[in-house]
């Protein structure tokens, strides 16, 4: 588990009357990740890449199912899909997946 990666979690902000959702760093986490490609698809007349990896790290309770996971070396943000897996339920390392949607205007 040699890849770190800075784990935010969501706060909820009321500003001028508007909740907005914003992530805070809560810690950093070593893991590995296995990285499956992207796939290609078209919303709403825009085509996107969906990237999805695959998680695996030391027990934290802190990752849940709406924290994101930032690398620290080029920025990318990637958010945690449905709830992390506690492997074999003995809290000694966690799996989960993790998605993030590159798009650009296909117009």
């Amino acid at each position: 588990m040699a890849t770190p990666l800075i784990l935010m979690e969501p706060k909820t902000v009321k500003k001028l009357g508007v909740v907005t959702k914003v992530y805070e760093e809560v810690g950093r986490i070593n893991a590995t990740v296995k990285s499956y490609g992207g796939t290609e698809v078209v919303r709403d007349g825009v085509l996107q890449v969906l990237d999805t990896i695959e998680v695996t790290t030391w027990f934290d309770p802190r990752i849940k199912a709406d924290c994101r996971l930032v690398n620290p070396y080029d920025g990318t943000a990637w958010s945690v899909m449905g709830r992390p897996e506690d492997v074999e339920l003995r809290h000694v390392y966690m799996k989960f997946k993790c998605q993030r949607t590159e798009g650009e205007h296909g117009g």
